[in-house]
């Protein structure tokens, strides 16, 4: 089992927990009938969220996939274009977070868009039923970087990390 990043000494919940549970490569791979080549391309591309965990293994957070009624598992669409709007932010204050946390950028992406917020919505799935709806409020969360950063400071640690 690949190490995650633990969190200890502080009073907040521990940032695997508020993103994962997590899917591992060859997971991901039957779930989706995909090879290995089409699943590194659809990491580099923004089509899913890879996440390496402390010892350089990549993990999929599973709140990304739904399934259908068909009953085939396939990728939130909303991933894509909410993980490249994020990534293509020329926001210096996500920046200076990013930079300033051992997480780094991929994990501080998942946890805006996977982190539930207060009322246990999770930001990803509300984009996805309103793809078609900018004006939703979930897209006004998704541009409001105010209420961004401090929900990535939420479950940033206010100490240093261990590796577990």
């Amino acid at each position: 089992m690949p190490i995650l990043r633990e969190q200890e000494g502080s009073g907040r919940p521990n940032f695997n927990q508020a993103i994962g549970p997590f899917y591992l490569p060859e997971s991901v791979m039957r779930r989706l009938n995909i090879d290995t080549d089409t699943l590194g391309e659809m990491a580099r591309k923004g089509r899913l969220i890879a996440l390496p965990t402390a010892e350089g293994q990549m993990v999929y957070p599973v709140k990304q996939f739904s399934t259908n009624e068909d009953g085939r598992v396939t990728v939130n669409p909303a991933v894509e274009v909410a993980f490249n709007f994020l990534l293509e932010s020329d926001v210096v204050d996500l920046a200076l977070i990013v930079d300033d946390n051992e997480f780094g950028l991929l994990w501080t992406i998942a946890g805006v868009l996977l982190q539930p917020d207060e009322r246990g919505e999770i930001l990803l799935h509300s984009l996805r039923n309103n793809l078609d709806n900018p004006q939703h409020e979930s897209w006004q969360k998704l541009n409001d970087l105010n209420g961004i950063i401090s929900k990535i400071r939420s479950v940033l640690p206010s100490e240093g990390l261990s590796e577990s």
